[in-house]
């Protein structure tokens, strides 16, 4: 199965997944197979469905002060998207997420 194949299933698949359930995934991709292009959207819909935690994944993919420590799909930081994405995980719930935005700082 090539890439673009197993993307379009998956993405087919995720349509019946709990958030929770595409968020595991999602990690898979990210963690297990150092493939954060396939993990990125992934997250992007866990947190579309309430998911706190994935949120949070997508923000530290943007954030600056994890840069070259995090595998990312972008190819800069961007600390204005991380603070968005931050922003949405603490509204979400995520424990962790309000030391993100402090840790990030103000907006330049």
């Amino acid at each position: 199965m090539t890439r673009e194949h197993l993307n379009e299933y998956l993405q087919s698949v995720v349509t019946t997944c709990a958030a929770e359930d595409i968020f595991a995934v999602a990690r898979l991709f990210h963690d297990e197979r150092s493939d954060p292009d396939s993990a990125l959207p992934l997250w992007e819909e866990a947190a579309k469905r309430g998911h706190a935690e994935s949120a949070l994944a997508v923000g530290q993919m943007y954030d600056p002060r994890l840069w070259g420590q995090v595998p990312t799909a972008f190819s800069a930081a961007n600390p204005d998207k991380a603070r968005q994405w931050y922003h949405r995980a603490a509204d979400l719930g995520d424990p962790d997420a309000a030391e993100r935005l402090r840790n990030l700082g103000q907006p330049q």
